[in-house]
């Protein structure tokens, strides 16, 4: 089956789509169906006529398919969420003697897949995401302190512009997050999770743009987003291709565009959480009184342990990783946050004193961001992509 002309009436952010996507295999400039030629394809697949790149059947309906420049290649639009991976390609012709990519998501990517489809992006019995839940201090006390750490990704985007690209969009679990796209056309959310795809549907409605999407080949035209953030997604792809994504977000963005990618150094931190927990522990074997052996009720603001949950891949990179990549232009590095849930969670309470140790903290990034962004725990890489770049 060839792509030919499109004719009739496409439903809203069609041609926007067309103007920004790209095959993933192939690398090509893609173009929507016409209404005939959807017509047939949605035939074929009800009829079984349609398999995918992987040798599965496709069957479900599409409200529209993009086509590589070839015709060799249909990304279906299934439910609003465009299917723009090598691995949901469906074949419009005979399959390539030698695919030009790999047709099975890596492992790990697989792992992160399946851990939101199936777990992190589900709301618990409280209505929060368990994602949420299991990596966020979600209590009072730490709720305006991490409400500004988010705010901080604003001061860095353009003011305005028609896409803003979110690598690894997830569910856009934060209010906070909202903002970051409220000066532009479209949020076009690129993510491996359907179901993290549909939550950010739910939020963003036709202001969003849905792509089922790999971030370390991103299906996406080269110079088309005026602006990109990936938030706390990039320690969670394999650590070889890290550096990959940077370079992949660089490509898509125009010139002048920014981007701020929120990492996270993990024990590469110097006020990483488990550094000063063993530190904490061994003054407090000094100061305090030995613990009696009678057990004592729980406290009234601890933190119950997170229930079990599925491994969730995590691969933080040293600082001089990113430093000796040679990269094509400058990261920088700010502070996101030089706290980890895991400490606040561990050495602060629902109390006053606790409120004024994160007023400190945020005191701290703001005067000293560059610093704090080397030595805290969440950094945030900023870079510009130079006016004349290609």
């Amino acid at each position: 089956m060839k792509a030919g002309t499109k004719t009739g009436t496409f439903s809203e952010g069609i041609s926007d789509l067309e103007e920004v996507l790209r095959c993933p295999i192939t690398a090509t400039p893609v173009h929507a169906m016409g209404e005939t030629e959807l017509g047939e394809f949605n035939a074929a697949a009800q009829s079984g006529g349609l398999r995918q790149t992987t040798g599965d059947l496709f069957q479900s309906p599409a409200e529209a398919v993009f086509v590589d420049e070839q015709g060799q290649f249909g990304y279906p639009m299934v439910e609003g969420i465009v299917l723009a991976m090598p691995e949901t390609a469906v074949l419009l012709g005979p399959a390539p003697q030698n695919p030009p990519t790999p047709r099975e998501l890596r492992p790990e990517k697989k792992s992160v897949q399946q851990f939101y489809d199936e777990f992190g992006w589900k709301a618990g019995s409280d209505g929060l995401y368990k994602d949420t839940t299991a990596f966020t201090d979600t209590r009072s006390v730490a709720e305006s302190y991490k409400a500004q750490c988010r705010l901080r990704v604003n001061a860095f985007l353009p003011e305005s512009g028609k896409y803003l690209l979110d690598a690894g969009s997830g569910a856009i679990p934060h209010p906070e997050y909202l903002s970051y796209s409220e000066p532009y056309r479209y949020r076009l959310c690129v993510d491996l999770s359907v179901r993290a795809l549909r939550e950010a549907k739910a939020k963003l409605g036709p202001r969003g743009l849905y792509v089922l999407g790999d971030i370390t080949r991103l299906p996406i035209r080269t110079s088309s987003v005026d602006a990109a953030v990936s938030l706390h997604v990039l320690y969670h792809v394999p650590g070889d291709q890290q550096v990959q994504v940077l370079q992949e977000l660089y490509r898509v963005m125009r010139s002048g565009a920014v981007c701020v990618v929120v990492y996270n150094w993990g024990d590469h931190a110097w006020l990483g959480a488990r550094r000063w927990g063993r530190r904490a522990t061994r003054v407090a074997r000094r100061l305090l009184p030995r613990p009696r052996t009678k057990e004592k009720a729980p406290e009234a603001n601890e933190v119950p342990e997170p229930p079990e949950r599925p491994t969730l891949y995590f691969n933080p990179r040293p600082r001089k990783h990113f430093a000796r990549a040679g990269l094509p232009f400058r990261l920088e590095v700010r502070a996101w946050s030089i706290l980890s849930h895991a400490s606040t969670k561990r050495f602060l309470s629902e109390s006053s004193s606790s409120a004024r140790v994160l007023a400190m903290a945020q005191k701290l990034e703001d005067i000293f961001p560059r610093l704090m962004g080397r030595v805290g725990q969440y950094p945030m890489f900023i870079f510009r992509k130079n006016d004349g770049a290609g």
